[in-house]
């Protein structure tokens, strides 16, 4: 299958999670994907970034490999959907302690920028709380960070402030 020329095709949700589908089982195919998000030119890494989200949800493992670029791509220029569906994927996945404290840092970073797109800054308190959750102290300073932007929040940064406070407080 060529990866770029199926991305190309159509930007449905129905056709991202068809190639999900597909992928989900194949290294090989994750391997390319996961070259079209770093590398591609746009809409490709945008597409890719899409797919990647959905078979991380699947299956997260794909994912071990290549935790050693998830911080660079993060800082790298690239779409907001690039950022948006990373993160989201990152959700899903148990982070290697290698990268937690810079992902941690850049979670409560995003989550404190009203510049950033709200799914970027929503997911990131998913990632953000996941890597606190053994912490309590951590716990503390996430729920601060949300609780400091809740007053001029948008009404999915506050639904979803709310329910991952009471996650962190529930500990």
């Amino acid at each position: 299958m060529n990866l770029e020329q199926e991305l190309l095709k159509r930007h449905a949700k129905m056709h991202t999670m068809a190639l999900s589908s597909q992928i989900v089982g194949d290294k090989q195919l994750f391997d390319d994907l996961w070259k079209l998000i770093r590398e591609g030119t746009p809409p490709i890494p945008q597409r890719a970034a899409w797919v990647l989200s959905y078979t991380l949800e699947s299956n997260p493992a794909l994912m071990e490999p290549y935790f050693g670029d998830v911080l660079p791509l993060l800082r790298k220029e690239k779409h907001d959907a690039v950022h948006r569906a990373l993160i989201r994927s990152l959700g899903f996945i148990k982070i290697p302690e290698e990268i937690e404290g810079e992902l941690y840092d850049l979670a409560l970073a995003w989550i404190a920028s009203p510049a950033k797109a709200v799914a970027l800054r929503i997911f990131s308190m998913d990632v953000a709380a996941n890597i606190a959750m053994p912490y309590p102290e951590l716990r503390d300073e996430v729920v601060a960070v949300i609780e400091a932007q809740m007053d001029w929040g948008s009404a999915g940064y506050k639904s979803r402030g709310k329910r991952v406070i009471k996650r962190l407080k529930k500990g």
